[in-house]
């Protein structure tokens, strides 16, 4: 009794009580959610109304194509860059499960309804499956965090990551992100909240969904499936091989959707019409050089992902909006202290694996996102992220990780209001 008394008579360790208590409510998922939708909407509004349209609305133009029993858009908007045109028909090289999502909305409203609106639901929704994920992944003993420690890598992930920068604007692009990251966080649900046949179907299941929105993200199954695979080990290898079976099957259904989506369109399973969009000007020389992917993009890649800095003087008239992972959100250095501390342990290098090999294709392509607000093309391999950061924050007193991710957010959240508002 003694020890609680001293504590509220300390200035300090009565402010982190309350602090504590207050962070907590970023640990329930629906309240996560709500809180997280309501920034995201009051970020969104300093633009405009959050059920405006924003100017590259092309999964309701694909939902509506689809809707009148098309693969091109049967409506062309007025702008349209990054769209693919062959044959003289206006097509998207994205996924194409969130138009399928538009499909209500479309049918009901019009292509004039808000994907603002439905980026801002999506981005809040996944707030809110984080913290499911994190509890999950505690009950199961992945990582060791106190509910506190939860709530703050969940305040962290909404706010004082990459992905805070694309919740706002409802642009195609940020749309297919965001529901590549809330297929992302049900995979990893699945795989750490349910047993046996049902995890790697579920799991299966969630990463086709990653597939069919931003194949890129992909990686992340390394991970998955080591994970599946040892926890499951000791029921043998036939029926553990059954149960590979059940996981994979989503995954090779969402392959050959995606080839036969690809042959109808361009003739081609394994043409998916990057090669025909319309891209910006600045990409174009590199483009008919280079192509795509090249190693010859690495070490700009590296630079704009990992080492610049957005708040640093830079010559008048150019600009820099990307900016190092690590410098942006401090807390993801935690990760790797993981990396060391628990170099010993297969965990380890199975998220790192999922790490590094969605590096590939985001440290080879073509333009590192520069003309962005944060690396956000990391968000592919975010959850891998989020755990190693969760095994690095094991034992670090709240008073040293909040500092972290207060800069974080204040940061991402100037960042957010530049991006939403468009300003170089």
């Amino acid at each position: 009794m003694g020890t609680v008394s001293r504590l509220w008579a300390n200035p300090i360790g009565k402010t982190l009580s309350v602090l504590e208590r207050s962070l907590l409510v970023w640990n329930k998922p629906l309240a996560a959610a709500i809180l997280a939708g309501l920034i995201y909407v009051g970020i969104s509004s300093t633009a405009g109304s959050p059920w405006r349209l924003s100017t590259a609305p092309y999964y309701n133009l694909l939902a509506d194509a689809f809707l009148h029993g098309q693969l091109h858009l049967r409506i062309i908007p007025e702008n349209t860059i990054d769209l693919s045109l062959f044959q003289g028909r206006y097509y998207l090289y994205w996924g194409p499960l969130p138009a399928l999502f538009a499909i209500p909305l479309v049918a009901l409203f019009g292509v004039q309804v808000s994907d603002v609106l439905q980026t801002l639901f999506f981005s809040a929704v996944t707030v809110g499956i984080l913290a499911m994920v994190l509890k999950a992944a505690a009950d199961r003993g992945v990582i060791r965090l106190t509910p506190v420690q939860r709530a703050l890598l969940v305040l962290f992930f909404a706010l004082g990551t990459p992905y805070a920068a694309i919740t706002e604007s409802g642009h195609v692009w940020q749309m297919a992100q965001v529901e590549s990251i809330l297929f992302t966080f049900l995979a990893f649900l699945a795989a750490f909240k349910t047993e046996n046949q049902k995890a790697f179907f579920l799991t299966g299941c969630a990463m086709a969904g990653v597939l069919l929105t931003r194949p890129s993200a992909g990686f992340i199954a390394i991970f998955l499936a080591w994970y599946l695979l040892q926890r499951h080990g000791h029921f043998g290898l036939r029926r553990l091989s059954g149960y590979a079976l059940l996981g994979v099957l989503p995954l090779l259904s969402a392959v050959v959707l995606t080839g036969l989506y690809n042959y109808l369109r361009f003739g081609s399973s394994l043409d998916n019409g990057l090669d025909y969009h319309l891209m910006s000007t600045y990409f174009a020389k590199d483009f008919f050089q280079f192509g795509f992917f090249n190693v010859r993009y690495i070490p700009e890649n590296i630079y704009f992902t990992y080492l610049s800095y957005p708040y640093s003087l830079i010559p008048p008239g150019v600009t820099v909006r990307c900016g190092s992972l690590f410098l942006l959100s401090p807390l993801f250095f935690c990760a790797l202290y993981a990396i060391w501390k628990y170099r010993k342990k297969p965990i380890t290098w199975a998220l790192v694996a999922s790490i590094l090999l969605a590096n590939i294709p985001i440290l080879t392509l073509m333009g590192p996102g520069s003309s962005l607000f944060g690396p956000r093309y990391t968000l592919d391999f975010i959850m891998p992220l989020l755990l190693l950061t969760s095994l690095g924050m094991e034992g670090l007193p709240i008073s040293y990780a909040s500092p972290l991710v207060i800069v974080s957010i204040l940061q991402y959240l100037l960042g957010s209001l530049i991006y939403v508002h468009g300003v170089p």
